[in-house]
């Protein structure tokens, strides 16, 4: 479910350009085609509301909706794979666009404490301090997780349980994408082990529910384990 913008642009990209997919593409074209996604995503990013629904498509309330903040997963997930593509074209273009969004947010997180969703664009922050060395790109990451630490939910991660943690905690598959990498990265960047042993805890309490041992996949959340297709599966 879980996947970048960038590549999803690739892919359209590739699909609407008649592209044959059968054929082995070279480096270099596969090159090409994702530094003018890339171009794209920087050029339409300030007004992407109006890129939300293709024409033709029927989910009619997916139209004319406003730009997601700059914070969500949705943008997130799009400047991991952003952050990505800076390290492999060495695009000072993408590296502007990237620094852009963070001073203009402060390098905070989301507005949401606990939840993981709002955890994905530190990715992008403690990559960049890791080359930077910018004090404002690392501290209030950290100063947030540090509050997570001495104010932590301990909580059920039972999705329809009243009361839950599941969403403060790692309660559905997608945050195990959203927050662990963090965590890690903080903790590689301090040296300090209580970020790694967070991450390690609160993932094994997520894999430890959603994990299905038979077909080696994880459930969305607790809420599906009795859901069926119509055929039974």
């Amino acid at each position: 479910k879980i996947m970048n913008r960038l590549f999803v642009g690739i892919w359209t990209v590739i699909s609407l350009s008649g592209f044959a997919v059968a054929e082995k593409p070279s480096p270099e074209s596969v090159k090409a085609l994702a530094q003018k996604v890339a171009d794209w995503q920087i050029e339409t990013f300030d007004r992407h509301g109006e890129y939300r629904s293709l024409p033709g498509n029927k989910v009619s309330q997916w139209r004319n909706r406003k730009n997601y903040h700059d914070l969500t997963w949705h943008m997130g997930a799009l400047y991991t794979g952003m952050n990505e593509w800076r390290k492999l074209s060495a695009d000072p273009e993408v590296e502007a666009f990237l620094i852009k969004i963070g001073d203009r947010n402060g390098w905070k997180l989301h507005k949401r404490p606990y939840h993981a969703d709002d955890h994905t664009v530190g990715q992008f922050y403690l990559s960049l301090y890791e080359e930077k060395q910018d004090p404002k790109m690392l501290k209030p990451t950290q100063q947030h997780f540090d509050w997570i630490l001495e104010n932590p939910r301990t909580g059920t991660l039972e999705w329809k349980a009243r009361p839950t943690d599941a969403h403060h905690r790692w309660g559905w598959c997608d945050a195990l994408f959203m927050a662990p990498p963090v965590w890690a990265r903080l903790a590689k960047i301090t040296g300090d082990q209580k970020y790694l042993d967070f991450m390690d805890q609160e993932y094994h309490a997520t894999y430890d529910l959603l994990w299905d041992k038979e077909d080696q996949l994880f459930w969305r959340d607790s809420s599906y384990f009795e859901r069926r297709e119509e055929n039974g599966s």
